[in-house]
């Protein structure tokens, strides 16, 4: 019967933080190398190296699109999941929205009342025609949380809605 006598673990796409790639909190990146030694009742010691491969990370912002200005009387449109990009294999995204009303700081979730969320079979879509009413500066919040590990990456944009007699 062999005994492992010592080990260690060397990264390879973790950005140099080793002790945070072993923390529950953090996601396992890309790959790893397990080094065990291991002795025999004899006394002999034998090395090996396992090498993991591991794809879970939280969902990536891929498609960002910065802030927006929007004339009252024309619509706007956003593919949300075009936005984000799940980077655990066979896991979902459910997104959560707030917003922030940039002249009052009053923060509420979910969107302005000219957009709305839109959930064709094809994509998620957040989409609307503001009016004279809706005239002023919103800061969105699009949160990504991946199913399978609740890890959350969120995004941020300003959208402002100004009269359409200036275009």
């Amino acid at each position: 019967a062999s005994r492992v006598t010592s080990s260690g673990i060397a990264f390879d796409e973790c950005a140099g933080n080793e002790e945070a790639a072993l923390s529950e909190s953090f996601a396992y990146c890309g790959a790893f190398s397990v080094f065990l030694t291991g002795v025999d009742p004899v006394g002999t010691g034998v090395s090996t190296v396992v090498e993991f491969r591991v794809s879970q990370a939280p969902p990536t912002v891929i498609n960002p699109i910065g802030d927006v200005l929007i004339p009252t009387n024309r619509a706007w449109m956003v593919d949300v999941e075009e936005l984000f990009q799940s980077n655990t294999a066979g896991a979902s995204i459910i997104f959560n929205i707030e917003t922030e009303y940039e002249h009052t700081g009053r923060r509420v979730e979910g969107l302005p009342t000219f957009l709305s969320l839109r959930t064709p079979l094809s994509s998620r879509r957040i989409q609307g025609t503001p009016v004279y009413a809706d005239i002023g500066a919103y800061v969105i919040t699009i949160t990504a949380v991946e199913s399978a590990y609740g890890w959350q990456t969120p995004y941020t944009f300003r959208v402002t809605v100004r009269d359409d007699c200036f275009d």
